[in-house]
């Protein structure tokens, strides 16, 4: 769910709330934002494990955006 959101929003900042909120319907549950940290990080590992050229990146305060 979140490379998905974050591939349509290619390039485009989108905030973790609206993840959190399509993804585990909670937009300010600490779990479920401990839960989008986890998976983040297994998927910029896939990508670097697999040689890909994409990055998720962290926009402090604002969101995520897929690069």
């Amino acid at each position: 769910g979140i490379l998905e959101i974050l591939a349509i929003n290619y390039g485009e900042v989108v905030k973790k709330e609206v993840i959190l909120e399509k993804v585990w319907r909670k937009p300010n549950d600490y779990f479920a934002g401990r839960s989008m940290d986890v998976y983040l990080t297994y998927l910029r590992n896939t990508f670097r494990n697999n040689k890909v050229k994409l990055t998720v990146k962290n926009i402090s305060g604002i969101g995520l955006i897929l690069e």
